[in-house]
């Protein structure tokens, strides 16, 4: 993930306390009155004596008594007695692992709390008794190490209170005599282990603290077609295994499967007992075809975030390098880490061997003097021995999470390398390698819109490419909420309409892993929202009757604009259709050009309806051209033909048509500047429109002679723009092609068309309005 949040309490799960820790020191004198004061022990040696346990519940286990936490501050274990006015001491020997990514608090009453942050180097006081909301102390490793013993003490003494870790005083200061309530320690998202936990002091009857629990995490659910795996299931990434085993990975272990992923057993360590290597969720494995397995991750153990909000830029310190470590036993032993990145890589998540053997991994990197990330390749020809930094992709931008970040690649049939990236602008950016990863293309818009969060592309057994996301959230959701799949026949130039296959309103399903135990079945798990799932392709992937929108750049994807083929696929299931909406619109065409292309994008798709719509090009009078044109690209009589042609060879073949005049043009400074000339007339508002008009009025001719349905698009922006005070332009993005108000202006009127016409539907032989 690359998602970084400050916060007082950060993640700790790993290895517990060791057995055999060293004398535990005095610490400090008894402090308080011995005639009043009373002294309770609430865990002693790893019992629970005297406590509540608020939440989770905490298991006696090497003599500990130990809890894994629930990312919830009001889950906790509370000493069964309150701290009352006067003196006190609270002593505790406890232990918490993975000081690095650790989340824990000692509690004093309901909203007071002494925290450590290993992850962001800090010790936080926070509460209204305090006095103070999150403030800085200090680094917690210079006091206590992760998954060590230590003896923790809180002591006040007339108005100052102390804090001390193995008698070494943290914190000092002044503070009310008051009632301060029940003492405790909450794990929230740390592993916590304590052996012995007692006060001494003015102790009055146990009064549970007023807590209000952290809403439950929003529920995820899934397609109906969607089975839910079992609760403890991998996160993945998984490989199957030269033996059939499938593996994946933990923070610090191998895991493998014997029998397809119901149980999972045989846990590896992946490094060395005495490494601090710690294995972030945001990983990529593979086992080759020769049975390497390669593991490519992020080490949390040496994770430092330092953002300068302020400037917005990294700070020289932020730190997060990423290794390669690979397995040639099936994951029994593995090699030394190899380091990929020493500075900060925000996520790994893809890795691919080619059909040469190369590896290639889609690095991130922060460009420290940009403030932003950038995609480097990195390829290996020796089985992930050795690594070699490949070329810069960059699109821009500043900020943390700015930049072309989280790739994902898949090899495409032709043998190119297709590496597809998150960005904020609405859609994929794309980039190819012909030569195995050596070079790229630059970073492109791809045709695939996306909310800003990393997608997984990958080839299936049966040859199809499949993609997982979160696509653009219908309405009623947000970014995150909705996971979408979608699959091509056709090596990613058109794709089924993507069907959503598990929600989580008011959370996130999101950083999937996908994974092909058996042809035809798929594992998709989610890091955010931890999401567990099991489908057949089948039930997402039937083969649906099509609709083919047949035109120019009026028709093809474009950027983050809504064009009206994906809204009208967003659209068909509330019309009662279930059908395949394949965008076949290219730049540039023009009907003599989209002739050549008729029987290869139009008619071997078996389409049932076809949706066309040509003449902004074909009118064209390029008259900026040396020397000058002075006449259409496409003459009249031509561009006429060409229509009667594509609608008469649908006819034939069965297949329905529907008709859309082009859409009329305005004028821009940079179009007065290419077009400003005759046949044309720049002093004229509507003077670009002086040879197009005639090309829409021979589509409605069109229409009527072939008795074919039309959508007068000409007609509905002429009378949408005569309404509003920015004329033509409220409907256009450049003068020319529409914006995302146009195409749902041409969506609305072609939805009562398609509906009519689509076979099964109420078919009408008149001409729509």
């Amino acid at each position: 993930m690359f998602d970084v949040r400050p916060c007082f309490l950060v993640t700790a799960v790993g290895v517990l306390l060791a057995a055999g820790a060293p004398p535990l020191p005095t610490g400090v004198a008894p402090v308080g009155d011995p005639d009043t004061d009373k002294t309770v022990t609430f865990v002693e040696a790893g019992r629970p004596v005297a406590v509540d346990m608020l939440g989770r519940k905490w298991h006696t286990r090497d003599g500990g008594l130990v809890c894994r936490g629930g990312n919830d501050i009001a889950e906790r274990l509370v000493g069964r007695a309150n701290l009352g006015r006067g003196d006190f001491r609270v002593t505790a020997d406890l232990a918490i692992t993975n000081l690095d990514r650790s989340a824990a608090a000692f509690t004093l009453g309901s909203a007071n709390y002494f925290g450590f942050a290993g992850s962001h180097g800090r010790i936080f006081l926070t509460g209204p008794w305090f006095g103070t909301r999150g403030e800085p102390l200090g680094d917690p490793s210079a006091f206590f190490t992760g998954g060590r013993r230590f003896r923790f003490e809180a002591i006040r003494k007339g108005d100052r209170f102390r804090v001390a870790v193995d008698g070494r005083t943290v914190l000092e200061r002044k503070v009310s005599r008051e009632a301060v309530g029940a003492p405790g320690f909450t794990p929230v998202r740390s592993t916590m282990r304590i052996s012995h936990f007692a006060a001494t002091g003015n102790l009055q009857p146990y009064k549970r603290p007023a807590l209000r629990s952290r809403r439950r995490p929003p529920a995820i659910v899934p397609h109906p077609r969607v089975r839910q795996l079992p609760a403890g299931f991998p996160l993945g990434p998984f490989v199957r295994l030269p033996d059939g085993g499938i593996l994946a990975v933990t923070e610090r272990e191998a895991v493998i499967s014997r029998d397809d992923g119901r149980t999972w057993t045989e846990g590896h360590p992946l490094f060395p007992s005495e490494s601090r290597y710690r294995v972030r969720p945001e990983r990529a494995l593979l086992c080759t075809r020769a049975g390497t397995v390669v593991l490519a991750f992020l080490d949390q153990s040496q994770y430092h975030y330092s953002w300068d909000r302020k400037a917005n830029k990294p700070k020289p310190g932020m730190l997060l390098p990423s290794y390669a470590v690979r397995s040639t036993d099936g994951g029994k032993t593995w090699d030394t880490p190899v380091m990929l990145c020493r500075g900060w890589c925000g996520c790994i998540q893809d890795m691919l061997e080619t059909r040469t053997g190369r590896i290639v991994i889609p690095g991130q990197e922060l460009l420290f003097d940009k403030g932003r990330h950038a995609t480097i390749p990195y390829v290996s020809t020796d089985a992930g021995k050795t690594w070699q930094r490949t070329q810069w992709l960059d699109i821009g931008g500043r900020g943390d999470h700015a930049g072309a970040i989280e790739g994902t690649l898949e090899q495409l049939r032709d043998g190119r390398l297709w590496l597809l990236l998150r960005s904020y602008h609405g859609f994929f950016y794309q980039s190819f390698s012909k030569d195995d990863g050596e070079h790229w293309t630059p970073p492109e818009p791809s045709p695939i819109l996306s909310t800003g969060s990393p997608g997984k592309l990958k080839r299936l057994s049966d040859g199809r490419l499949v993609l997982v996301w979160n696509d653009i959230p219908h309405q009623g959701f947000k970014r995150r909420e909705e996971l979408s799949i979608s699959f091509s026949d056709d090596d990613g130039r058109t794709w089924t309409p993507p069907q959503v296959v598990a929600r989580c309103k008011g959370g996130r399903v999101a950083y999937t892993y996908l994974f092909e135990p058996r042809p035809g079945v798929l594992w998709l798990t989610t890091m955010q929202g931890g999401f567990r799932g099991e489908l057949q392709v089948k039930d997402f992937c039937r083969d649906r009757p099509r609709i083919v929108a047949f035109g120019d750049s009026t028709t093809a994807p474009r950027l983050a604009v809504k064009v009206y083929p994906w809204l009208l696929q967003r659209e068909l299931p509330t019309l009662g259709l279930d059908a395949r909406v394949v965008n076949a619109g290219v730049p540039g065409n023009t009907t003599r050009a989209a002739r050549r292309r008729f029987a290869r994008d139009v008619l071997a798709r078996r389409p049932r309806l076809v949706i066309i719509q040509f003449g902004i090009n074909d009118a064209a009078v390029d008259v900026w051209k040396q020397p000058r044109a002075t006449s259409p690209r496409v003459p009249l009589k031509e561009f006429r033909t060409n229509l009667v042609y594509f609608v008469q060879a649908l006819h034939k073949a069965g297949v329905r048509a529907v008709l859309m005049t082009p859409n009329p043009l305005c004028w821009t400074p940079k179009l007065k500047e290419l077009y400003g000339k005759a046949p044309y007339r720049p002093d004229d508002p509507d003077g670009f429109n002086t040879v197009l008009e005639t090309y829409a009025d021979t589509v409605r001719q069109v229409a009527r002679e072939q008795q074919v349905p039309l959508v007068d698009v000409w007609t509905l922006f002429r009378n949408a723009a005569a309404k509003d005070k920015n004329g033509l332009g409220a409907l256009l993005l450049d003068g020319m092609h529409p914006n995302d108000r146009g195409h749902r202006l041409v969506t609305d009127a072609l939805r009562t068309v398609v509906q009519r016409t689509f076979p099964g539907g109420n078919e009408q032989k008149e001409n729509a309005p």
